[in-house]
């Protein structure tokens, strides 16, 4: 057998092959139907609580429908993809028809791509039948298209990566109720264990730190005032206003301390758990993600934001140097793109200053716009790839040695 060789038309005979014996079970069919009434009733659920219990618009409604049936749906697929990848190899392997499949032309990589490919799109049918209620919600308003286009795309690859992590104990174990176990086990790890071990690794993190903000000291921030006032007292105001003194912020102990919990340092451990990456990927990316989560309209971005927020991290103390809008007295200081600062006074004027160049934040690091999904989809697929990797090997022939209570045929 050439172990790597890999054409089309063997990926699609082992694909029709499988795929002929799983639309045949009645059994999906229910299955199916059971989640399209439950998914009915969910959207029903949500209609009937947000616009009775909390008075919101369609639009409002539409993105906690939006969110809801998306985490559903992620929830759904992670239950549904180990029952039809966990038993694709070990099952053959126990009725004795594997030897007949690899006795053929067909390589193992084909044989495991066709059965890999026809446990996904089971798996995604599941996800398909929820589409008639993302319309609904993008009917209502207020979720676009953009919105149901990535997180689908996103779900889709994600049931992939854990068809993939279940061919492969398929392949590695001797019987398919233990390759199941091992498929739900990781599933598991991927989405419950890892809050817990980022909970507990986050909670040693935790110290006593001095309470410092980096800002203009009292002196030279009364200095800048002082400077305003005149310039807003002038009667000819021919000249812009003078740039803020960024060049002068330093480092203003406040004389307390705070317990702080330091998650830049594992956050990473969130990467791998699913429903991190979909909502990462998904949540309101027309909508500014401090926007949709004052909004109270995307749950999603909630997630979104805990996850950004802890690769950023927290500190003892702030940037008010570096922040989007500072007030030195009561004027109402907000940077601009070219390098200007819009200057609002007391009494509301705005005006647009002379350039100034702002000193690197000391708290410079990732932003809050930085995606994290990329990251966690790219550790899956690598985990993924070494999970098909196995179910390759165990594939070729000839065997090496076979594990214990394992036959050819």
């Amino acid at each position: 057998m050439n172990t790597w060789r890999l054409s089309f038309s063997g990926v699609a005979t082992v694909l029709s092959l499988e795929l002929s014996q799983r639309i045949r079970s009645k059994k999906m069919y229910i299955a199916l139907g059971v989640w399209f009434v439950f998914m009915g009733f969910i959207t029903w659920l949500i209609n009937q609580f947000f616009y009775a219990a909390l008075y919101l618009e369609a639009e409002g409604v539409s993105g906690w429908l939006f969110s809801l049936i998306t985490l559903f749906v992620m929830g759904m697929s992670l239950l549904v993809a180990p029952v039809f990848s966990a038993s694709a190899i070990v099952s053959d392997r126990e009725h004795g028809v594997l030897a007949t499949l690899q006795a053929t032309k067909l390589s193992a990589v084909e044989i495991a791509a066709g059965k890999l490919l026809a446990s996904w799109l089971v798996s995604l049918a599941f996800v398909v039948v929820t589409i008639p209620y993302v319309g609904y919600a993008v009917w209502l308003g207020g979720v676009s298209l953009q919105q149901v286009a990535v997180a689908t795309a996103v779900v889709f690859i994600e049931v992939a990566l854990i068809c993939t992590i279940g061919l492969g104990w398929s392949a590695i174990t001797s019987r398919a109720v233990i390759s199941t176990v091992f498929t739900y086990l990781s599933v598991a790890f991927m989405t419950v264990i890892t809050l817990i071990i980022f909970a507990t690794a986050t909670a040693m993190t935790v110290s006593d730190e001095q309470v410092s903000d980096w800002e203009l000291p009292l002196s030279a921030e009364r200095s800048y005032v002082a400077d305003l006032n005149a310039w807003f007292a002038s009667s000819s105001n021919s000249a812009a206003p003078p740039a803020p003194p960024w060049e002068q912020c330093a480092w203003v102990e406040r004389g307390y301390s705070s317990s702080i919990a330091h998650t830049e340092y594992t956050w990473w451990l969130l990467l791998v758990n699913p429903f991190v990456i979909v909502a990462d990927a998904a949540a309101s990316p027309t909508v500014p993600l401090q926007d949709s989560v004052l909004d109270s309209t995307d749950p999603l971005a909630l997630i979104k934001l805990g996850v950004r927020s802890a690769r950023i991290g927290d500190a003892a103390g702030a940037d008010n140097c570096g922040a989007s809008t500072t007030w030195l007295g009561d004027y109402r200081i907000a940077p601009r793109s070219d390098g200007t600062f819009t200057i609002t006074s007391p009494d509301g004027i705005a005006v647009i200053s002379a350039p100034g160049t702002k000193p690197t934040s000391p708290f410079a690091g990732y932003d809050i716009d930085d995606p994290v999904w990329p990251w966690g989809m790219a550790s899956n697929a690598i985990i993924a790839a070494a999970f098909f990797y196995l179910a390759v090997r165990r594939l070729s022939v000839p065997y090496g040695v076979l594990p214990s209570g394992q036959r050819v045929a």
